[in-house]
């Protein structure tokens, strides 16, 4: 690492050194000792002087390869709250085996809703079978079966995004990946930073089938989810930080929640549990709204949600503390202003 810095931070495009070195002062690391270290300091440039990333905005989204990480600061892990998304046309394949519109939440430096990144031997049934396939992952099954498995062929793309102080949003295409089960699945996420509610994640589950289809939505964490309302509800806390969720759905719903993997790895690992939301019946097209509340512990709160829909828009109304946030989502196909609750808007979504 010392070796990057110094040579790129002597560099005219080598201003994001400084970012680095700061990255590795925050983690301790040392620079080169020894003759390694004699040579570098009589034979590069000098580094450069460390510098805190205030001047980058927190949220990036690497549209080229489908990757989105979206923060509430990039200073201290323990202040932030960061989502990780992935819909990408590089397809789910090697490293970037996750399933397309799948996501990964953290908050104040705990993992909360996590994947499954485990692997005992490359090319293993567990490998292929478990950590490849969308129920190992925090996305949406099609009749109990997931995405295709494996692949290089750009099933996935994040389609637009806004990245502001106040919020983000961004929206992931993966219809391609369910083998043409489905003519369309949008997620959208709206990720409130602050405001009235508190940091905030919704999700906008748009989901139209070729013949009616069941349903099903994941969650996974390193410890098991509690009811809160069984039918509606669930949250899971780790010691410094804790996450409810809550679903809201035009259709009755089941949940069942497990642990464990199928196939088994080889090596043991740190246990996961699992939760599905499901329909019961089939549909043919489907909406269901998530809301995602990651608290400090000790912090929690009280919150409530209630859905609104109207003909071109579907949104919550998020109340915590006696404070309000509402987030609305554009309907697909909707070419006009859209209306919800009084207001009209022209983009994608309205957050306020």
């Amino acid at each position: 690492m010392e070796y990057h810095l110094r040579m790129k931070g002597s560099q005219s495009d080598g201003g994001q050194a400084a970012h680095w070195r700061w990255w590795t002062e925050q983690w301790g690391m040392r620079g080169e000792g020894g003759i390694l270290g004699f040579l570098y300091h009589a034979n590069l440039p000098p580094l450069p002087a460390a510098k805190p990333p205030t001047d980058l905005p927190p949220s990036k989204v690497f549209r080229g390869i489908g990757v989105a990480r979206l923060h509430t600061t990039l200073l201290d892990s323990r202040d932030d709250v960061h989502l990780l998304f992935k819909s990408s046309p590089f397809g789910t394949q090697s490293h970037g085996h996750n399933p397309h519109n799948t996501f990964q939440l953290n908050a104040y430096g705990e993992a909360l809703l996590t994947t499954c990144g485990y692997r005992d031997l490359h090319g293993s049934k567990f490998h292929y079978q478990w950590v490849h396939s969308t129920v190992a992952h925090n996305g949406v099954l099609v009749n109990g079966a997931g995405q295709i498995k494996h692949t290089a062929a750009p099933h996935g793309r994040i389609t637009d995004f806004r990245l502001t102080p106040e919020w983000d949003y961004l929206v992931g295409d993966a219809t391609e990946a369910y083998g043409g089960r489905l003519r369309r699945y949008q997620r959208h996420v709206a990720f409130v930073k602050g405001g009235p509610s508190g940091p905030l994640v919704v999700l906008y589950d748009d989901l139209a089938a070729v013949e009616p289809s069941t349903f099903q939505f994941m969650l996974h964490a390193l410890k098991p989810f509690t009811a809160d309302d069984p039918n509606t509800r669930w949250s899971v806390e780790q010691p410094q930080a804790g996450v409810t969720v809550k679903y809201l759905a035009p259709i009755p719903f089941a949940f069942r929640q497990w642990d464990g993997f199928e196939p088994k790895p080889d090596r043991e690992f740190p246990n996961q549990w699992h939760l599905e939301l499901a329909t019961r019946a089939k549909q043919k097209d489907l909406g269901v709204l998530t809301v995602i509340v990651p608290y400090r512990t000790g912090q929690r709160g009280e919150w409530q949600a209630e859905r609104f829909d109207t003909d071109t828009a579907v949104g919550v109304r998020v109340v915590r503390e006696g404070k309000s946030t509402r987030i609305a989502f554009r309907k697909a196909g909707v070419l006009e202003p859209a209306s919800w609750l009084g207001e009209t808007f022209d983009g994608p979504v309205r957050v306020h």
